[in-house]
């Protein structure tokens, strides 16, 4: 008898023990709300509730979704067949990732994922699936300029106390 992880051998005999199957509840955002708020119930097709913790999330509409304060979904699709924009609308860094806890983020070719709003930062935290980054990820100018670094203790650009001097913007496509 031979015994390796995924499979058992005895004798002539042959058994396939199948890898636990990745099961989350298909929600889809549907624009049917305000039409551009993560945070708005009436946008998803699990209205009346915005995705949660178990939920397998899609976004495929020529859309941007302004995501507002942390969030934990099971997985994430950007795309497939139009190109959706999510924005981060919030610093994700000091207020709480978008946290993907089970499956996948995939961000298809002709979608984005960006922040827009001043101090606003991106954080996805993906804590046991894959990343597939075919679109963009798009972080331009968001950050502060030489000298105009963030406070220490406020984390404010635009400062000229300790920590000021650091150059942590720029533009880029990642």
């Amino acid at each position: 008898m031979i015994n390796q992880g995924d499979y058992l051998i005895e004798g002539m005999k042959t058994y396939i023990q199948p890898h636990p199957v990745h099961a989350g509840v298909a929600v889809a955002w549907t624009g049917l709300g305000d039409g551009s708020t993560w945070e708005d119930e009436e946008n998803w097709s699990s209205d009346p509730a915005v995705p949660g913790a178990g939920d397998d999330v899609t976004i495929d509409e020529n859309v941007t979704v302004n995501i507002n304060g942390t969030t934990t979904i099971d997985s994430l699709i950007l795309g497939g067949s139009k190109s959706p924009r999510l924005n981060f609308n919030y610093d994700a860094v000091s207020l709480g990732a978008l946290i993907i806890n089970g499956g996948d983020l995939v961000v298809n070719t002709d979608a984005i994922i960006m922040h827009t709003a001043a101090n606003s930062r991106i954080y996805i935290d993906v804590q046991a699936g894959d990343a597939t980054v075919e679109g963009t990820i798009q972080a331009n100018a968001r950050g502060c300029s030489r000298d105009q670094g963030p406070n220490i203790s406020t984390n404010i650009c635009g400062s000229s106390e300790p920590g000021a001097g650091e150059d942590r913007g720029g533009n880029g496509n990642y």
